[in-house]
């Protein structure tokens, strides 16, 4: 300090900077006379100077190195935050990850270079948008968007999924009355193992057996029903508007009747029925009535079309096209068929480092 040095770097083997120049010296400098010819040779006039002095200066010095790592930081954050934003803008386009640095960023760059002038557009040259870049950007923004998903699907007491129509069950339903016609008629070719074993060994089921796999088809048919009723048959109007109630719903409990006949009576709920969606209705009911919402929300839970499964078709072929076959496109689906925004903040703060 006496010779108007602090140290920088590695602490086990720090070098000495000027407090007066900001001249870095190698650690192989720190010798007292070397530190000395410094100030003589290059700070004659403050070679007689009082250790208060450093010391002031010192303090001016770490208050700018504090003010320049602040202010490169933020700058980092900033330029990495739209690096990400512009990498989730691709995404949503279903555009090839190579746009972001062959058109979107001189886009940019013309942009800002005619409006602000072109020391901002230099600015702009330091966000990262490469196709490498990029893709690290949508991977780690589909994972926030996942993990939100997650987050909400867990805390919520019910969802629905939405499956293609070949998935329908209706078509294993009827496979199970044309498998139990077939055995009937000894017909075992729905079977083909048993098939097979039947005619190489010569010989016939008898009528015991084939009434057990009867049997069996009809407890798996009735099993189908029970985890899949059809939703058609159910007494649901009362969902659609509880305050026109005039029979109590079937396979209602009467505890359930008596809360529905009370919330009909209630004309709080009836003037705020008049204003709001279903759901949002259900929802606002739950806290008085909490079974009565729970079974309402469930019947409007299940989606009314198959409009999701088929938008995410589209967007996959759309997304894997023949020049972007390898592509993984799980990410930018996600991204696309998604309505939840991605915390960028808890995205950045995710990374041990910030990098642009």
């Amino acid at each position: 300090m006496s010779f108007g040095f602090t140290s920088t770097g590695n602490e086990e083997a720090p070098d000495a900077v000027c407090l007066l120049c900001n001249k870095i010296l190698a650690n192989s400098s720190l010798a007292p006379t070397k530190l000395l010819r410094h100030l003589e040779t290059n700070h004659p006039t403050d070679k007689d100077k009082d250790i208060s002095f450093f010391k002031r200066k010192l303090e001016s010095h770490n208050k700018s190195r504090s003010f320049i790592e602040k202010k490169f930081t933020t700058d980092n954050q900033k330029i990495t935050k739209a690096s990400y934003k512009v990498s989730y803008r691709i995404a949503l386009a279903g555009e090839a990850h190579v746009i972001g640095e062959s058109l979107i960023k001189p886009c940019v760059q013309d942009i800002v270079s005619c409006v602000l002038g072109e020391s901002y557009s230099k600015q702009v040259e330091s966000v990262s948008l490469s196709n490498n870049t990029v893709k690290k950007r949508i991977n780690d923004i589909a994972d926030d968007i996942e993990l939100e998903l997650i987050s909400r699907l867990q805390a919520c007491n019910a969802y629905a999924l939405q499956l293609d129509e070949s998935t329908d069950v209706a078509g294993f339903w009827l496979q199970f009355c044309l498998f139990s016609f077939a055995v009937e008629q000894n017909n075992f070719e729905c079977f083909q193992t048993l098939s097979d074993f039947l005619e190489e060994s010569e010989v016939d089921l008898d009528m015991e057996i084939r009434d057990g796999i009867k049997t069996h088809l009809s407890s798996l048919q009735q099993s189908l029903t029970d985890y899949f009723p059809n939703l058609e048959n159910q007494d649901n109007y009362w969902v659609q508007n509880p305050f026109k109630i005039k029979e109590k719903p079937k396979g209602f409990h009467s505890l359930d009747y008596e809360n529905l006949i009370e919330l009909s009576s209630d004309t709080q709920f009836e003037a705020k029925f008049r204003t709001v969606s279903l759901t949002i209705f259900w929802s606002d009911v739950f806290d008085e009535y909490p079974n009565l919402a729970k079974q309402a929300i469930r019947i409007l839970l299940p989606f009314a079309t198959t409009n999701l499964c088929e938008a995410g078709f589209s967007k996959y072929v759309a997304t894997k096209t023949k020049y972007r076959n390898k592509l993984d496109a799980a990410p930018d689906m996600r991204i696309q068929l998604s309505n939840l925004t991605p915390n960028f903040k808890r995205i950045m703060e995710s990374k041990k480092q910030v990098h642009p």
